[in-house]
């Protein structure tokens, strides 16, 4: 993620974006002067209050991302014929899996968050449940 708060025309902001571009770094992450944009890195907060503002930005941007997730969700009811296919059982353990792997490879409890993506895709079936008894009213 490259930040956007230094000045556009900044020789050093078009170096870092260069260096992304041409080693093709997707994960490359630059910091340019967060708290210009109101954000502060956890080392940069100096109370209890400043840190559980960050805490709810970063809530929203994942609700948000859960909120774009389920519009996928019900876009692939298209192309879902049965009751099965909406359940998908390889699928659905192959995400929990996935998921789990995914998080102890950032250092997080792989079980914990197979649990919230097994909510998640529970919520997801349930949803294209519904929308697909609409399409067939």
């Amino acid at each position: 993620m490259i930040g956007l708060n230094k000045s556009l025309f900044s020789p050093v902001y078009f170096v870092q974006i260069a260096f992304a571009l041409i080693l093709n770094l997707q994960n490359i992450r630059v910091y340019m002067s967060p708290s210009k944009q109101g954000i502060n890195f956890p080392h940069e907060c100096t109370s209890k209050e400043e840190i559980r503002a960050e805490i709810d930005r970063l809530d929203r941007q994942i609700i948000d991302l859960f909120a774009e997730r389920l519009q996928y969700v019900r876009a692939i009811v298209k192309f879902k014929q049965t009751a099965d296919d909406i359940v998908a059982k390889a699928r659905y353990d192959e995400v929990i899996s996935s998921r789990g792997q995914w998080a102890a490879e950032k250092g997080l409890s792989a079980e914990v968050f197979e649990s919230i993506y097994c909510k998640l895709l529970n919520y997801s079936i349930c949803e294209e449940h519904k929308l697909a008894n609409e399409t067939k009213k």
